[in-house]
């Protein structure tokens, strides 16, 4: 045990008793615990062991990681987490049960849950400050939560959009956070997606001023990449995400925006009031597009992209990573 440093077990075999005699003193180099459900079958002994072990964790100085994937113990939200740093639940949570859970993590700084659901219409939902946390990746519903977070170390967010498309900038200005990685993906229907007017709109708040690496699903057109486009001394409108290096997003546009948006921000160091340069381009450009015609689902051709594909080939050659190739798709 002395040399236990990253563990796995699975929550219905025989040996996770052997966790339940762990004390600090006898596991120092312990700092992940991974838990899974495999042989578990919720039976009330098996549940039992589940919240006895949570106890031992809790009070394990050195366990700074746990993931849970499977059955969540009754008292998770119950008893404080003095130690850790990092945590991923990859079974359901509550809006309610999540945010008592943060509450009892001070030194936490990185928090995945994967399957966030929402509470029924509850009004005392507390507000949780995490002031350490860095990394907050939520997938589900996600608006509720996002409503009763204060984090002003956050840097990177990666959620799936709220159906309420202000708070994101809710949580931005209650934070007063600096975002340097931003991921807006929707990866399962009926779950929302932002519009790309919202989009732009958030992009423009304070806390998206310092992004670096933006990745958004929903289908972007050319008014979202004209906003990108960086403007030249004497151009009027918002310039957005000055700091921006690495972009992935899918696109319906016209033949020729994206890659101007791109040469906008291509090695433009020392010109003025210029941006960092654009370094990592993942555009998936739909070139087909499925439409109902007379009754019928047809398909039907968008552009070719000719322009596109000479400059950003033209740019790929001189150090512009287009990660898979430019990949152009059909939906």
């Amino acid at each position: 045990m002395h040399h236990w440093g990253d563990v796995q077990a699975d929550m219905g075999s025989e040996s996770i008793y052997r966790l339940f005699t762990l004390r600090t003193e006898m596991v120092s180099l312990f700092n992940k615990f991974e838990i899974g459900n495999h042989n578990y079958t919720k039976s009330t002994e098996d549940k039992q062991r589940a919240d006895n072990l949570t106890l031992v964790l809790a009070s394990l100085s050195s366990l700074s990681e746990i993931i849970w994937s499977g059955y969540i113990p009754r008292n998770i939200s119950n008893i404080s987490w003095p130690y850790l740093k990092r945590l991923v639940i990859r079974e359901s949570l509550d809006t309610r049960q999540c945010l008592l859970v943060m509450a009892r993590c001070p030194m936490i700084e990185e928090i995945v849950i994967l399957h966030l659901t929402n509470s029924t219409h509850d009004p005392t939902l507390p507000v949780v400050d995490l002031p350490r946390l860095r990394s907050l990746n939520l997938k589900g519903d996600t608006g509720k939560l996002l409503d009763q977070l204060v984090l002003p170390s956050l840097r990177s967010l990666d959620v799936t959009p709220p159906m309420d498309d202000k708070a994101l900038e809710r949580l931005g200005t209650r934070s007063s956070c600096n975002l340097f990685h931003l991921c807006l993906f929707a990866d399962k229907r009926p779950l929302p997606t932002i519009s790309e007017w919202n989009a732009l709109e958030y992009l423009q708040s304070a806390c998206c001023q310092t992004l670096r690496s933006l990745h958004i699903t929903p289908a972007t057109t050319d008014t979202f990449f004209r906003n990108l486009t960086w403007k030249t001394d004497g151009e009027t409108g918002n310039q957005y995400l000055p700091d921006l290096v690495e972009l992935s997003a899918r696109s319906y546009t016209t033949d020729g925006i994206v890659s101007e948006m791109v040469a906008s921000r291509w090695h433009t160091q020392g010109k003025g009031n210029s941006p960092a340069c654009l370094v990592f381009l993942n555009i998936h450009q739909m070139i087909y597009a499925r439409r109902m015609v007379k009754g019928d689902l047809v398909t039907l051709p968008l552009h070719s992209y000719t322009r596109d594909k000479a400059v950003l080939g033209e740019l790929a050659a001189q150090g512009l990573t287009l990660t898979n190739g430019l990949r152009f798709n059909q939906q």
